[in-house]
């Protein structure tokens, strides 16, 4: 059966509201329509199915327990983006998969008995007016979850280049630290700050990104191309390097932002990957999806 390409399709997305930073806003390409978790996942599915969607991606978490079928949601796309575990053990996935979970995207490599895997992608950004890099910006700023010793962050404070970023900071004020500074420190230490998406955020906003372990190679980013790659013991030498000749970083901040606009603008990859799920999925489906390249790692 041929595929026929018109406009309308209805994609809804099941999550907590800091997630909506990763999401598109839609457009000609789709309705897209954003249900908060803030009352728990029965009430958001409830108000996701009247909205009669082609397709659902459910923003995975502890505290998914489906009761029932999830046949109203259209094609239905559990998305791992978090380690997959919690106080009860690993997450269930192949139950979850038997209540009609279609497939899976995840934002580092699965396990190997995962469900089938469909994608495997950085949380993309939405770059919604977001502006070129301002190079005149040098304030440094570290997420508190993923900060450098004592010893370095005092050394910084004395020099009143740093600004912390408060895990209890609402998502959008944690973006607004990003607008106002031009480095962002962080210091990986687990599996959580490799999923952390506030760096490809921060590239996105042409800061200079310093790391102390390289990003998943899902992102597709490359050290001292894209991001700096650092031990935690040099961190405070390179903060010092970047004030003294900030325009030797330029060149790099600039490849962060122009890549993560071309490959990671959330518009773009779920344009693609919903084009990709339903084409795999029911040829006689009616879709449109103007087709654009981004970077997707398939696994099929």
């Amino acid at each position: 059966m041929k595929t026929r390409i018109v406009p309308g399709l209805r994609i809804a997305f099941v999550g907590h509201d800091e997630q909506r930073c990763s999401l598109p806003e839609g457009g000609a390409w789709a309705h897209v329509s954003f249900h908060s978790l803030r009352e728990g996942w029965k009430s958001a599915l409830a108000q996701a199915s009247l909205r009669n969607p082609d397709v659902t991606f459910l923003l995975l978490d502890d505290t998914f327990a489906p009761t029932g079928p999830l046949t109203s949601l259209g094609v239905c796309i559990g998305v791992v983006g978090r380690p997959p575990w919690g106080p009860n053990g690993r997450w269930p996935l192949n139950v979850w998969a038997r209540h009609g979970i279609d497939g899976w995207v995840w934002y580092e490599a699965p396990p190997s008995d995962a469900p089938r895997v469909d994608a495997i992608l950085p949380a993309p950004v939405n770059r919604h007016g977001l502006r070129l890099p301002d190079f005149s910006k040098q304030l440094v700023v570290v997420p508190q979850w993923a900060a450098p010793d004592a010893a370095a962050l005092e050394l910084m404070n004395a020099q009143r280049r740093l600004s912390m970023i408060e895990p209890s900071l609402p998502i959008e004020r944690q973006l607004e630290c990003l607008e106002g500074a031009g480095t962002y420190l962080t210091v990986v230490r687990d599996a959580l700050g490799r999923l952390d998406p506030l760096p490809l955020q921060a590239m996105a906003r042409g800061l200079l990104v310093v790391s102390t372990s390289p990003f998943p190679s899902s992102w597709g980013v490359e050290p001292e191309d894209d991001y700096l790659l650092r031990a935690e013991s040099a961190l405070l030498e390179t903060v010092n390097e970047v004030r003294r000749v900030p325009e030797t970083f330029h060149p790099v901040r600039l490849r962060a932002a122009q890549k993560v606009a071309e490959f990671f603008d959330a518009d773009f990859v779920y344009q693609r990957l919903v084009f990709d799920l339903l084409l795999s999925r029911d040829a006689g489906r009616v879709i449109e999806t103007p087709r654009r390249e981004v970077r997707l790692r398939s696994v099929r």
